[in-house]
């Protein structure tokens, strides 16, 4: 496509397709017009960009629970230890407490419904009081999962032009949708989007006179979890620009992120006693903590043209 700027004493056209120029002019400014045509067509410098993201998330879990159930052959229940009743009968966790009418006795159960998921040992006392056949279940848990993961990419990018860098996932996810009622139908086709997760660096070099590299950086570190409230979507980012020397390796971005949440469910009064207060119900402790480094080095890899080089003819 041409195009072109027309003036009294002379016009410059331009093709796109052909990356030319063409100047018509009075000669007494031709050479003039020339050696400033050359000095727009310089080849530019080109920076090579190598970046270092480190992500390691560590989470340890600490889970015990204790649960005790006093009873006789007469008045039970059946939510703990499974008893037979007085036809022989097995019991099941369903079924309602026997009791004893006219009696005087008494049975009782603590933390029943307490348990530590994939338990990693279980314990079992049991003990005769008078009449009364008491038992103790004890569920202990310690688990530690480390993830480390380590990206290197490696991107070339003209100056002053913007390169991205990418490592992670797309997960696709469901929008959530709110109708109208509980009896509403939504007869449109689902649409799924996707996210993109982990971690994008967007870096833009410009190569300074002397030979030094100012860059302009942006990182997102993203992530997904599905809740029953919907997709939530966690997103840390920053925006910074700094100056580097050729071939020098800076750190741009640290994060560390360190969440604790604890779970504990128990007798009344006593679970909250101090030391022993794990003895009398079922307590869950999870850290965890996420480590994120990235680290840039930028390298001159080409200078380009100066304007005084003379250009290309």
């Amino acid at each position: 496509m041409d195009s072109g700027i027309c003036h009294g004493r002379g016009s410059v056209s331009f093709d796109e397709v052909t990356n030319s120029v063409s100047i018509t002019a009075p000669v007494s400014t031709l050479d003039d017009l020339v050696t400033f045509a050359e000095s727009l067509d310089l080849r530019q410098p080109q920076v090579n960009i190598k970046a270092k993201i480190v992500l390691v998330n560590r989470t340890d879990l600490d889970a015990l629970g204790i649960k005790y159930d006093l009873g006789t052959n007469k008045q039970f229940f059946s939510q703990v230890i499974q008893r037979t009743d007085s036809t022989g009968k097995p019991g099941s966790p369903i079924d309602p407490p026997t009791v004893l009418l006219g009696g005087n006795t008494v049975s009782a159960i603590a933390n029943a419904s307490g348990n530590v998921p994939g338990a990693a040992l279980r314990l079992i006392y049991s003990t005769a009081l008078g009449g009364f056949d008491f038992s103790t279940f004890l569920d202990a848990l310690q688990e530690v999962s480390l993830l480390d993961v380590q990206a290197e990419p490696s991107v070339t990018t003209l100056n002053n032009k913007t390169a991205e860098l990418i490592s992670g996932v797309q997960v696709p996810f469901v929008p959530l949708i709110s109708s109208g009622g509980a009896q509403t139908q939504l007869n449109a086709p689902v649409a799924v989007e996707r996210i993109q997760t982990g971690v994008t660096l967007r870096a833009t070099p410009s190569v300074t006179n002397n030979g030094h590299i100012m860059m302009r950086v942006e990182t997102v570190n993203s992530d997904v979890n599905f809740t029953n409230n919907g997709t939530l979507i966690d997103n840390n980012s920053n925006r910074t620009e700094l100056l580097v020397a050729d071939g020098e390796t800076v750190v741009i971005a640290g994060l560390t992120q360190t969440s604790v949440r604890v779970s504990k469910s128990g007798i009344p009064l006593l679970v909250d006693l101090p030391l022993i207060g794990r003895l009398f119900g079922y307590t869950t402790r999870q850290e965890q903590r996420r480590d994120l480094l990235i680290l840039l080095t930028p390298h001159i890899i080409d200078e380009g043209e100066q304007p005084s080089d003379g250009g290309r003819r």
